[in-house]
């Protein structure tokens, strides 16, 4: 059976980091597969692809640009949030926090007698747990900061 002139046999992936131009050939996906993984790159990056397809009489003209940017593991956490401090007893005090987007491995508690100073590590608390209880309360106003 004679394969069809405009029947792709092959897709050609390009790649740049720049839209304007400097694209390679990344890859090829033979017919009739229709997806392709590129691996290999560096993160926080912007990649553009297109794609072309070919057969024996030649190839298409370009598809349009895609691009995606690679996440980054060095990415920090997301703040926690909606952090409240109430008192458990007078000598403790307890703080709960909603989880931060992206999952720290840990969060750190600070301390200080007054908003702006200086603050200490008063506790560690591994994630998922979003609460602390600070025992060494000594009736002192207190600031907490994560």
């Amino acid at each position: 059976m004679a394969q069809e002139r405009n029947e792709p046999e092959l897709y050609y992936v390009f790649r740049s980091e720049n839209l304007g131009g400097g694209y390679d050939t990344v890859g090829t996906v033979a017919d009739p597969d229709t997806s392709y993984e590129d691996g290999g790159l560096r993160s926080r990056t912007t990649y553009f692809y297109y794609v072309t397809a070919w057969n024996t009489w030649g190839s298409s003209d370009t598809s349009g640009h895609a691009s995606a940017t690679t996440p980054g593991p060095e990415d920090p956490p997301t703040v926690p949030g909606d952090v409240t401090a109430e008192a458990v007893d007078t000598s403790r005090i307890g703080l709960q926090w909603r989880r931060s987007g992206n999952g720290p491995e840990l969060y750190y508690v600070f301390r200080s007698e007054d908003m702006g100073g200086s603050y200490d590590t008063v506790g560690t608390v591994m994630d998922p747990d979003t609460s602390y209880e600070d025992g060494d309360y000594d009736q002192t106003r207190h600031t907490f900061t994560m």
